[in-house]
């Protein structure tokens, strides 16, 4: 199932709708794109996917995703451009560790976390804190606003004054356990 999962992964950053990373010179096109930051340790990488909200648990849109967002911490941050407005969700981490790379996703009655992104923002919303506990990978939220309005601001000068601090709720993931064997 891992081996499926990561040809999944693959296949959708392939597949073009993936969240991009932005450069030091990308402007979003403010009326109907936003760019996302997150800080995570650089030996993880995780997997945000569209979708909504109903009944108090996420619902991931499989057929006309408007984002899936692959990131990688550079510098203890990541940062994307989206279109939006959307609703994203984690779906999947990866962590490297002496036993190599191990996949989770959140399943069953496990809680993610969710964000709303409006158009013409650029949102900090969390950072995520990994680690693995026997087979199950914990995740902590911590806010480090101040960091990140360092980190963006100095690294993407032209997003300065721009940051502002974005929400979230833990939200179960409409997916059975399965994939988690």
């Amino acid at each position: 199932m891992k081996k499926t999962l990561f040809i999944s992964l693959t296949g959708l950053l392939l597949s073009g709708c993936a969240g991009t990373y932005i450069d030091k010179n990308t402007v979003p096109n403010w009326t109907d794109e936003s760019v996302i930051v997150f800080g995570a340790p650089a030996n993880y990488h995780f997997l945000m996917s569209s979708g909504s909200l109903e009944d108090g648990q996420f619902i991931r849109n499989w057929v006309v995703a408007k984002n899936t967002v692959a990131a990688f911490s550079q510098n203890g941050f990541t940062l994307n451009k989206i279109k939006a407005p959307d609703t994203l969700a984690l779906t999947v981490a990866s962590a490297w560790s002496g036993r190599g790379q191990e996949i989770f996703t959140p399943c069953g009655s496990q809680k993610a976390p969710a964000f709303h992104v409006p158009a013409g923002k650029v949102l900090y919303f969390t950072h995520f804190d990994f680690r693995i506990s026997g087979k199950r990978l914990v995740t902590d939220y911590s806010q480090h606003f101040e960091q990140a309005k360092a980190y963006v601001e100095s690294a993407y000068p032209h997003l300065k004054g721009r940051l502002e601090q974005g929400q979230f709720e833990l939200v179960p993931i409409n997916r059975a356990c399965e994939y988690n064997q």
